[in-house]
C-alpha cells in the first residue's frame, strides 16, 4: 500500500492545508494568549508546524509496519511509545535549532521556552497519536474495500464456475443421446444416419461458440432448439408433433444460452420416447410486464416408469436461474392429466453481473 498522502494529490492538498491551520492556530495563541511578539510568533508557528508536518508522513511507516493484527498489544504499544517518543525529541530539536537562527537574543521568547517545554512534549504525542490513528482509519478503510472486491471477485469466479458446471453436464447428456440415436439409424437407414450427423454437427457448432453465462436472444436460442427437434424428428417420425406460439416482440429478448435445452431433452425422453402414440410438444412464449413467459408442456403415458423422473435437467435450470437472475420464482412446474408442464419467466431488468 502506498503512503497515503505523498502519492495521493488531494491527499497531499488536505494535509498541508491542516499544517497551516495548526500552524495559524498556534501563531495566534503564542501572540494573544502567551503576549509573544509578532516575529517571535510568526517564526515559531511556521518552523514548529511545518517540521511536524514532514515528521506526520514518516509517522506512515510506523503505522504501517506495526500491524496491530500481528503484534500482540504489548509490542504494538511499547513500539508506538517509542517512535512517539523519538518523535517528539527530533521535532523539538530540529525546530528548537532552525528558531535559534532566527530568534538568538528574545528574552522573553527564551523564557516561554523554558516555561512551557512540556505543552511542547504534550503538542507533539498528541499530534503523534491524532496522526497515527489517522493513518489507521486510512488502512481499516483500504483494507474494508479491497476485501469487498476481493469477495465480489470471488463470487465472480465461483458464479462463473457453477454456470460451467452446469452447462458441462447438459451438453453430454444430449450428445450420449443423439450418438446413440445415429448409431441405431446407421443398421437400417444410412441415409437418415448420414442427415441426422450434418444436423448434430451444426447444433454443436452453434452451441460451443457461446460461454456458460453469455446471453442470446430468444429467437436464436429458439431456432438452435429446432435444429435439436429436427434431429430427433429423424428419429421418431411420426411420434413426435411439434407447435410453437411465439410472439414477435419475444424475439429479440435476451435470454441464458442454453437454458431451454433440457426441457426440450425431458420432453423428449419422457414424452416421446416412452410413448408408442404421438407426443405433441407445445412451445408458447408471451410478453408480461417486464418479463417473458415461457411455456413448454407435452403429453406422456402415464404408465410409464420414466414420466416419474425429474432428473438433472431441470434441476440445472432452476439452478441457473437462480444464479444468473437472484431469485428461485422463475420456475413453475405442473403435472397433471398426463401432461407435463414447465414455465420459465425471463425479466428483462436486474440480470446479476
Amino acid at each position: 500500500m502506498n503512503h497515503p498522502i505523498i502519492f495521493k494529490q488531494t491527499n497531499l492538498l488536505i494535509y498541508s492545508a491542516l499544517s497551516i491551520a495548526v500552524g495559524i492556530v498556534q501563531f495566534i495563541l503564542l501572540h494573544f494568549f502567551f503576549k509573544l511578539d509578532l516575529n517571535a510568533s510568526a517564526v515559531d508557528s511556521i518552523i514548529y508546524s511545518t517540521i511536524f508536518s514532514f515528521i506526520g508522513l514518516s509517522i506512515w511507516f510506523m503505522v504501517y509496519y506495526n500491524d496491530i493484527e500481528k503484534n500482540n498489544i504489548w509490542i504494538f504499544s511499547i513500539s508506538h511509545l517509542f517512535s512517539s517518543s523519538i518523535a517528539v525529541a527530533v521535532w523539538i530539536l530540529i525546530s528548537h535549532f532552525l528558531v535559534s537562527l532566527f530568534i538568538s537574543d528574545n528574552t522573553i521568547y527564551n523564557t516561554f521556552l523554558d516555561k512551557f517545554l512540556y505543552l511542547r512534549i504534550v503538542q507533539g504525542y498528541l499530534g503523534y497519536i491524532i496522526i497515527a490513528l489517522f493513518y489507521y482509519v486510512l488502512i481499516f478503510y483500504q483494507t474494508n474495500i479491497d476485501n469487498r472486491q476481493r469477495e465480489e471477485s470471488f463470487k465472480t469466479l465461483l458464479r462463473d464456475a457453477e454456470l460451467k458446471s452446469l452447462k458441462s453436464q447438459i451438453n453430454p447428456h444430449f450428445l450420449f443421446n443423439s450418438l446413440n440415436s445415429i448409431s441405431s439409424l446407421t443398421m437400417f437407414d444410412p441415409e437418415k444416419a448420414q442427415a441426422m450427423i450434418i444436423k448434430l454437427s451444426e447444433y454443436l457448432r452453434f452451441s460451443l461458440q457461446f460461454k456458460p453465462d453469455d446471453t442470446i436472444t430468444f429467437e436464436k436460442e429458439i431456432e438452435n432448439i429446432q435444429r435439436y427437434l429436427e434431429i430427433e424428428k429423424i428419429r421418431f417420425g411420426k411420434r413426435l408433433a411439434m407447435n410453437f406460439e411465439i410472439e414477435d416482440v419475444c424475439n429479440t429478448v435476451f435470454v441464458p444460452t442454453m437454458i431451454l435445452q433440457p426441457l426440450f431433452e425431458n420432453a423428449i425422453k419422457y414424452g416421446v420416447h416412452e410413448n408408442t402414440e404421438e407426443t405433441l410438444i407445445s412451445v408458447k412464449a408471451k410478453k408480461e410486464s417486464n418479463h417473458i413467459a415461457f411455456t413448454i408442456s407435452n403429453n406422456y403415458d402415464k404408465e410409464s416408469v420414466g414420466s416419474k423422473g425429474q432428473g438433472i435437467g431441470l434441476s440445472n435450470i432452476k439452478d441457473r436461474m437462480q444464479i444468473i437472475y437472484g431469485t428461485t420464482e422463475l420456475v413453475k412446474i405442473k403435472n397433471e392429466n398426463s401432461r407435463f408442464t414447465v414455465h420459465l419467466y425471463f425479466p428483462q431488468v436486474n440480470v446479476l453481473s
